[in-house]
């Protein structure tokens, strides 16, 4: 029996299938806080934006939108972190599969691809999407940067994980 405790995996914290689940948590917790951090200026910068689109100058902006998107928009940042949540898991399954698990490397890089995504997606939202319709505005002002600096600080402590060093075994790191 002692031969196959010996020959166990030993799998640090940031290894295990929890930390990813982790990271959804300090995610929705990021954006919440962003987005309430950045409610003012988002609401000016919608505001700003609504005023120079001819379409909603000549037919006026829904108020509804403003109020929903003020009220409701840090629940995006949970929707899209149970997005973010199932593609860690799937990637976490896969790596599973193919035995990768083991590795201290597969997790970061698993934060990082998923991440990733969603950072580019933010920053395209952020900086380079233009706003034809008031709800468009809603999602690029209210959704758009908070994601980007969310997933930029996730990204960070991803790229921080794979600094960290291993257990030590026999005297040598992992």
């Amino acid at each position: 029996m002692a031969h196959t405790e010996n020959t166990r995996e030993h799998r640090t914290f940031f290894q295990r299938p929890l930390f990813l689940f982790l990271s959804f948590i300090i995610f929705c917790l990021l954006f919440i806080a962003i987005f309430y951090l950045g409610s003012a200026s988002a609401v000016k910068n919608y505001n700003t934006a609504n005023s120079k689109v001819p379409s909603i100058i000549n037919f006026g902006a829904d108020p509804q939108i403003l109020d929903i998107f003020s009220k409701y928009g840090a629940l995006f940042g949970v929707g899209l972190g149970v997005l973010m949540l199932i593609s860690l898991f799937i990637w976490y399954g896969l790596a599973s599969l193919l035995k990768l698990t083991r590795h201290r490397i597969t997790v970061p890089i698993i934060l990082l691809l998923v991440y990733g995504f969603w950072f580019l997606f933010g920053l395209k939202l952020a900086f380079f999407e233009n706003g034809y319709a008031t709800w468009a505005n809603g999602i690029i002002y209210f959704t758009g940067r908070q994601l980007f600096y969310s997933t930029l600080i996730m990204i960070i402590g991803a790229v921080a994980l794979l600094f960290l060093p291993g257990k030590k075994r026999g005297g040598k790191n992992e």
